[in-house]
């Protein structure tokens, strides 16, 4: 997590430099900004951090799901609700970033730092055949397949991120960009899912370039 407060300080320092203070941010009820500096990097790292973990419990699962100790009927809605837990941090931070890192990142160069052959290798440990087969839902094996694809390609990315930002402090705002935008696709994706929207077109986001 001290990664996440090292870029959190960066900011804090550069808002209270540039503003005088920091705007007052609400979520949920809960006042965090009630006082300039530590809290709010705590909390906005705590929550960066939260992100990050529940993407490896679920990018982990998909790719041990033979030794899923409960009824495989189970086994996604389990996912659905760490994925919902997950949102909570995402909202957060949503907020955090663009309350602060559109104004003093220092600009994305438009690098790439997509592993794409890592996904490739990571893809044949997940079963979605077999993950499909248990998923009692209705819609049909094309979606489902489609469906867990994405969200398998979503935290695997989002876990790959997260360790290039605790390696590469020189990037760190640029890969916490390509972060924020995989973050926003596992949220649209459980938009998608609880609004029953499981087109495959519905599920197209833009990904960063690879």
């Amino acid at each position: 997590m001290d990664h996440f407060r090292i870029l959190l300080k960066i900011v804090c320092e550069n808002i209270k430099h540039s503003l005088g203070s920091i705007d007052i941010i609400k979520t949920e009820g809960v006042q965090v900004l009630e006082q300039e500096g530590q809290q709010w990097i705590e909390f906005g790292a705590l929550n960066m951090y939260e992100l990050c973990v529940g993407a490896e419990e679920i990018k982990l699962m998909l790719s041990d799901y033979d030794n899923y100790d409960d009824i495989k009927e189970q086994f996604i809605p389990d996912i659905l609700a760490i994925i919902d837990d997950i949102i909570y941090h995402i909202s957060i931070f949503n907020i955090y970033y663009i309350s602060a890192f559109r104004m003093f990142a220092r600009g994305s160069k438009g690098d790439s730092y997509i592993s794409q052959d890592e996904f490739a290798n990571y893809l044949k440990t997940v079963d979605i055949n077999n993950i499909v087969y248990k998923w009692n839902i209705n819609i049909s094996t094309e979606r489902k397949k489609a469906i867990i694809f994405h969200l398998g390609r979503i935290v695997f990315f989002i876990c790959d991120l997260c360790d290039k930002i605790k390696n590469n402090h020189q990037e760190a705002f640029d890969l916490l960009e390509q972060l924020h935008t995989f973050a926003m696709a596992l949220a649209l994706l459980q938009k998608n899912l609880n609004n029953h929207k499981y087109s495959i077109s519905d599920l197209s986001i833009p990904w960063p370039v690879l």
